[in-house]
């Protein structure tokens, strides 16, 4: 039947049956598993010289599943030379590998619209070194992962590919690995919807462009950052950032309503040992979304090794490491312990009490909440006593030191 489609054609499964390796070569066409269950042993497709597969599942409940026989890789479907894979429907179950763009493959495109993966590693994307040379598109559908839901390959040679994703759900169930693995050259991502959970969310050794926006990433693994030369490094992080052995460069962003979470939301480390050369171009701007870590009583929402300086905005359940603000920006606490980093000008607007400490003042709605803070030590609380025309003081001789000719000094 595959041999006999035309581009464009649709291939429908009519009751549950085996096949060999499937060829699409050069032409598009679609496989509608209609509700059956296709069998196939180690490889189900190979779609090469510009040829596109869209998997589609019109009636619901269709599985197209490969068996690991032997010692051979198991593959789901497996791109070259310009191939393109497009998911609406269906279950695509492998053992290893479930769609699978080589390194050889020039303009490699997969789209995941709809259906479920379910595979040790969902999508693996490796590009061909250079930029652009691969793109990955996740917008629903569901990746369930027994190690990585998503990732690429940092070898030398290799790398050049783009992620978005706007929907869907990135599950992996290993407690140690990161549902998103990205270690790749040259390589971007930029996440705007959907859910992602592992051991660690998102774990980021290398790459260019790195922009999380609206959207909800988990850590649920235990806490750890180990040197490993050739693989994750991290666990337990809703974002982990360690630069790898590559000592590539590494330019994150986090903004808008993204929702991150882990025993850490945001973990930097240095796991390799790398020289303060290499670490310089590990680049952090948070400018918004809620961080929290899972643990309060353990740890803070934020953690950071080497870089400093590069929360702008967002919230978190806990107060944050000050060395991790921005110049002109500083924490507002409320009296339930939620921390908002806001212009230091906001900030002191928005006060009733500060607290020194690291250097930095960090402020509070009222004096309660700079209590709840700071059990037992309530003298190093210092209320604000006075304004005079907006700026506000904690002493009243401050006040009237400040106040100019005619100007009120307001309890």
């Amino acid at each position: 039947a595959l041999a006999a489609a035309k581009d464009g054609q649709t291939v429908r499964v009519l009751a549950n049956t085996t096949m060999t390796t499937g060829r699409v070569d050069g032409v598009s066409v679609t496989l509608d598993l209609n509700g059956c269950t296709v069998q196939v042993d180690n490889r189900a497709f190979n779609v090469i010289s510009g040829g596109r597969l869209t998997l589609d599942d019109t009636v619901g409940g269709g599985l197209l599943k490969v068996n690991k026989v032997g010692s051979t890789l198991s593959l789901g479907i497996v791109t070259g030379s310009k191939g393109s894979v497009v998911m609406k429907g269906g279950t695509l179950e492998v053992p290893e590998y479930g769609i699978y763009t080589t390194k050889d493959d020039t303009d490699a495109y997969v789209f995941l619209q709809g259906g479920t993966i379910k595979a040790d590693y969902g999508i693996c994307a490796l590009g061909n070194g250079t930029e652009h040379s691969a793109k990955v598109e996740i917008s629903g559908g569901e990746i369930q992962a027994g190690i990585f839901g998503f990732s690429t390959n940092g070898s030398e040679g290799i790398g050049g590919v783009d992620f978005v994703m706007t929907g869907g759900t990135i599950t992996s169930t290993a407690e140690d690995a990161p549902a998103l693995y990205l270690p790749a050259f040259y390589s971007t991502a930029t996440i705007t919807g959907g859910t992602i959970t592992g051991g660690t969310g998102i774990e980021i050794t290398c790459g260019r462009a790195y922009r999380v926006g609206k959207r909800q990433i988990s850590g649920i693994g235990p806490l750890e950052s180990s040197p490993n030369g050739s693989g994750s490094t991290s666990s337990g992080a809703g974002i982990a950032i360690a630069q790898h052995a590559t000592k590539q460069p590494i330019n994150v962003t986090i903004s808008g309503n993204a929702k991150i979470s882990g025993t850490y939301a945001l973990h930097e480390s240095n796991p390799q040992k790398n020289d303060p050369e290499a670490i310089e171009q590990v680049k952090i701007a948070v400018t918004g979304g809620a961080l929290e870590t899972n643990a309060p009583d353990a740890s803070q929402a934020i953690y950071s090794e080497d870089c400093t300086g590069f929360v702008k905005g967002g919230t978190s359940n806990t107060e944050l490491p000050g060395a991790v603000l921005a110049d002109d920006s500083a924490m507002l606490v409320n009296e339930e312990g939620s921390v908002s980093v806001v212009s230091e000008a906001d900030a002191v607007a928005g006060a009733g009490a500060f607290v020194e400490k690291d250097g930095k003042k960090v402020y509070y709605t009222t004096p309660a909440a700079a209590e709840n803070a700071n059990p037992g030590a309530t003298e190093d609380i210092k209320v604000y006593a006075v304004e005079v025309n907006g700026q506000k003081f904690a002493t009243l001789e401050e006040g009237i030191a400040a106040a100019k000719n005619g100007g009120t000094v307001t309890l």
